[in-house]
C-alpha cells in the first residue's frame, strides 16, 4: 500500500510537472517604445491645430480623447489595429490623428 502511494504521488508529480514545461507564457506587450506622431487640425478652416512628432503613446491617447471626447481604449485598439488612429471632436471642427 505504501508503495503504490509513492508511486502514485510520483507519477503525479512527474505528470504535473511536464504539464507545468509544456505551457509557455503567451502574454505580450501591446507597444513597445510608445512614440508616435499627433496632428490635432480645425477642419473648418484648414489649418494646423498642433503637430508634434515622437510623442508619448499615452499623451497622445489623452489629447485624443480629451479633443474626440471618446474612450482611451477605443483610440489604443484603432491605433493597434490599423496603425492610425482618427477621431472628430463632437462639433466636427478638429481631428486628431495618431500615427506609429
Amino acid at each position: 500500500m505504501k508503495r503504490l502511494m509513492i508511486a502514485s504521488a510520483s507519477a503525479a508529480l512527474a505528470l504535473g510537472g511536464s504539464v507545468a514545461l509544456a505551457s509557455p507564457a503567451t502574454a505580450a506587450p501591446l507597444f513597445t517604445g510608445g512614440l508616435v506622431n499627433v496632428n490635432v487640425s480645425n477642419v473648418l478652416n484648414n489649418s494646423e491645430i498642433l503637430s508634434r512628432n515622437d510623442v508619448g503613446l499615452g499623451v497622445a491617447a489623452g489629447i485624443a480623447a480629451n479633443v474626440c471626447d471618446v474612450n482611451v481604449g477605443g483610440i489604443l485598439g484603432q491605433l493597434r489595429d490599423v496603425g492610425t488612429a482618427t477621431c472628430t471632436s463632437d462639433a466636427g471642427d478638429q481631428v486628431v490623428t495618431i500615427t506609429q
